[in-house]
């Protein structure tokens, strides 16, 4: 080996230490507390944002949601006497319409019918028999009873009976079974009558389950019908909105592409929260053209004015009711009430004038987190 590479190896030998001494100093140096803070302050940066200066005022926010359009009046028709269904002057079917105390429908009552007229007959009968006691025994109602015999008819409703006169006219009455038999034809009245079913309300039938001819079972459900001139409209609404609607209140009411559009008006609200949703129930009449049962329908409901509150978007409002804001460049919360929410925003009091709402949030944003103030929206 040569004196130059005798030196050579020497002097690698010699830098190689002291990178090893140079590395171990350093690591000491870095150790100390001092250094590590300097470190970090050369890390640490402040985050620009951008933020919304806030402007209390009155707002009339409606709410807007969607229901289901049902008849105002709707009777389920059920048959409570039975016997054959029979063809009417209009057919028994869906769609037909029929105008208030027109008949819907009738069940054959022939049987009913003759039976009727069989205890009217044996009623009569004993009415005759009886007249020449009344003749004799109280005279003083012998005008009343004759009159009422007279006038009696087996095709036409019965009439009430006259009045006894004494406590031992009324005994004797009794002992005939006068009233008892008079009793039995008014039922008898009354059961003939359901053989026939009228229209309550001007309507149409919604819903038909059987069809002429067919036998008619006691306590069977024949239809359902409604009324077309006024509806309901069923809305479900949080209750934050609720509580700003009042009945009468103005509602906007419109179909999915807004081609058509009705007014209507707070009826009912419901009194019971549903306890998934928390929400309640809104019912809202509205008429015109155009509207059938069962119809999707979208509602703008018309709430009232909301002092000292401000809109801002949901995506701000934090799980606890906390928005972020902008205090003397450092970040902050503050806690509002939600009064109602609409689409993307959110109705909210609770924010003082001026202050500086944090206009989006950021991934790892905190309390306490420097902030640098790079636009202010109004």
């Amino acid at each position: 080996m040569t004196t130059k590479e005798k030196l050579l190896r020497k002097s690698t030998i010699i830098i190689g230490l002291l990178i090893i001494i140079g590395g171990i100093i350093l690591s000491i140096n870095l150790a100390k507390p001092g250094n590590e803070k300097e470190v970090i302050e050369k890390a640490d940066f402040v985050r620009y944002v951008e933020v919304t200066e806030i402007k209390n005022t009155s707002i009339n926010q409606p709410t807007k949601t969607t229901g289901t359009l049902k008849a105002s009046k709707s009777i389920d028709v059920y048959a409570e006497v039975g016997g054959n269904l029979l063809s009417g002057k209009k057919p028994f079917k869906a769609g037909v319409s029929y105008k208030k105390g027109e008949v819907l429908l009738s069940i054959d009552s022939k049987e009913e019918l003759l039976n009727l007229e069989y205890q009217k007959t044996d009623f009569f009968s004993l009415l005759l028999s009886i007249l020449p006691d009344i003749e004799s025994d109280y005279p003083d109602n012998l005008d009343s009873w004759s009159k009422y015999i007279k006038g009696f008819e087996t095709k036409k409703a019965i009439k009430e009976l006259p009045e006894p006169k004494s406590e031992k006219e009324r005994f004797f009455l009794a002992s005939k079974n006068i009233e008892y038999k008079y009793l039995g034809i008014k039922k008898a009245e009354f059961t003939l009558a359901k053989y026939t079913i009228y229209a309550p309300f001007n309507g149409i039938l919604n819903t038909v389950n059987i069809n002429p001819g067919a036998l008619v079972r006691t306590g069977q459900k024949l239809g359902t019908f409604i009324n077309t001139n006024n509806f309901e409209l069923e809305i479900s609404v949080p209750v934050s909105s609720s509580n700003s609607l009042k009945l009468g209140s103005s509602v906007d009411i419109y179909n999915d592409n807004k081609s058509q559009r009705w007014k209507g008006e707070v009826i009912r609200i419901g009194k019971s929260v549903d306890e998934t949703t928390q929400t309640k129930s809104i019912y809202i009449a509205v008429s015109g053209k155009d509207l059938f049962q069962g119809m999707y329908l979208n509602a703008s409901v018309k709430s009232e004015s909301i002092d000292n509150a401000f809109a801002i978007k949901r995506a701000l409002i934090n799980k606890d009711n906390t928005v972020y804001i902008v205090n003397n460049n450092e970040i902050d919360l503050v806690q509002i009430t939600v009064i109602s929410y609409a689409d993307n925003l959110a109705i909210v009091q609770g924010i003082p004038d001026r202050t500086k709402l944090l206009s989006a949030k950021f991934s790892g944003i905190h309390k306490g987190m420097k902030v640098e103030i790079i636009s202010n929206k109004e």
